[in-house]
């Protein structure tokens, strides 16, 4: 039984699912449910009804869905050939069967496995590292859902006013690689930006105080600020929850 914010306590020492796992829960032969997992803890767990447990998974509570019509095996056998029978056993789906999965599971209204969490999935389980990795964070966010809301939230660069879409980034304010599942497409940990500025932020040659007001780094020559269209009176407009993240941007990504 999962809790209400998110806990699934866990029987037994067999628990090895990593965060950002896409769990599908069975009962009786038949999938009802879904979830990303986000956490995990090992230690003897005695829960209020003095139940003893191993230890539990923590589950995004955007992604933990009940299916309105169940999926039997022969449903789940049609997108992804090799499985063979429920169990208690952790099986694991490989990754290239993901997409199919997922479509499956829309077909059933589950309606917040969505593109985001695709996302997530894809990239978490790739195995790219490094400049590798932070390019295709890049490009998958700028596919997405989380640049839709940004276009939907700003509709221009929040510094310089530039309104065709066509050079509308999606800027993360703390990069992905420090983020928890929850912050990684929260629409309060980004900023739209042209190419120009959204390099400038990416890279800390600029940042925020909390009202909003632009901090150049001293290593940042005056010719370069006129290129890159930097000045020492822009301003933008920011939320209390962008207040956290530009913390986190000025004290880590931020050249000072």
């Amino acid at each position: 039984m999962i809790k209400r914010e998110g806990i699934y306590y866990f029987p037994n020492l067999m628990m090895n699912c990593p965060k950002n796992t896409l769990v599908l829960f069975q009962y009786e032969g038949k999938i009802q449910a879904v979830g990303v997992i986000v956490d995990s803890k090992k230690e003897k767990i005695i829960n209020e009804q003095g139940v003893e447990y191993s230890g539990y998974y923590k589950f995004d509570i955007q992604t933990l869905k009940y299916l309105d019509k169940l999926v039997d095996k022969q449903m789940l056998k049609s997108v992804y050939p090799p499985f063979k029978n429920f169990n208690q056993i952790k099986q694991i789906i490989p990754i290239e069967y993901l997409d199919r999965i997922l479509d499956l599971l829309q077909d059933y209204s589950l309606n917040n496995i969505n593109d985001e969490y695709r996302i997530i999935l894809e990239i978490e389980n790739s195995e790219l590292t490094g400049a590798e990795k932070k390019a295709l964070v890049k490009i998958r966010i700028n596919q997405g859902i989380f640049r839709d809301k940004l276009l939907k939230r700003y509709k221009s660069c929040c510094l310089c006013g530039v309104r065709n879409p066509a050079f509308a980034i999606a800027s993360h304010i703390k990069p992905w690689s420090e983020c928890k599942a929850e912050e990684k497409l929260d629409i309060e940990n980004g900023f739209l930006m042209c190419p120009n500025h959204d390099k400038s932020f990416d890279e800390g040659w600029i940042s925020f105080d909390n009202n909003g007001r632009i901090m150049i780094s001293d290593r940042l020559q005056e010719n370069d600020m006129v290129y890159m269209n930097i000045r020492g009176d822009m301003k933008i407009d920011i939320t209390n929850k962008n207040r956290e993240y530009l913390e986190f941007h000025r004290r880590c990504v931020y050249k000072g």
